[in-house]
């Protein structure tokens, strides 16, 4: 139900104040510290496929509509993932890559000339306050 209500919705909530393409991805167990799943939005038009695919030529990779689909793919193969969305309609995963720790956040604040914001534990606490506090501001009157 979540992804469905996700993916039907993620447009509109990037688009609040923009419309900018977004990239969405998860990475599973895949380069994590903290072992759940959830997602990242990052309104910005960056493109993934290549980079990761070149990374791990060795991992296989797949192509799904919908994150439901997912879900039905992961239930058989039960393999680490990484997961992602460059802003079109297919879901991309690549299967069980050799990932260091926060690899898809790095690879994404690499490709936004970031690369200091890739880990949140090494980021500037006021800038970061700052930034957040004003996307709350910015979508408050939306979810209130």
């Amino acid at each position: 139900m979540f992804f469905s209500f996700f993916q039907y919705n993620r447009n509109w909530v990037i688009g609040i104040g923009s419309k900018r393409p977004n990239v969405v991805f998860e990475h599973g167990i895949v380069g994590q510290t903290v072992k759940h799943a959830h997602i990242h939005v990052v309104p910005a038009d960056v493109r993934l496929f290549e980079k990761i695919t070149k990374d791990f030529p060795k991992s296989g990779t797949s192509l799904i509509s919908t994150l439901k689909n997912f879900g039905i793919v992961y239930s058989k193969l039960q393999k680490p993932y990484l997961l992602w969305n460059d802003f079109g309609l297919i879901f991309e995963i690549i299967w069980d890559p050799p990932a260091p720790l926060q690899y898809l956040r790095i690879v994404v604040a690499d490709a936004l000339g970031r690369p200091e914001r890739a880990n949140w534990r090494n980021m500037d606490p006021e800038l970061d306050k700052k930034l957040w506090s004003e996307t709350v501001k910015r979508l408050k009157p939306y979810f209130a």
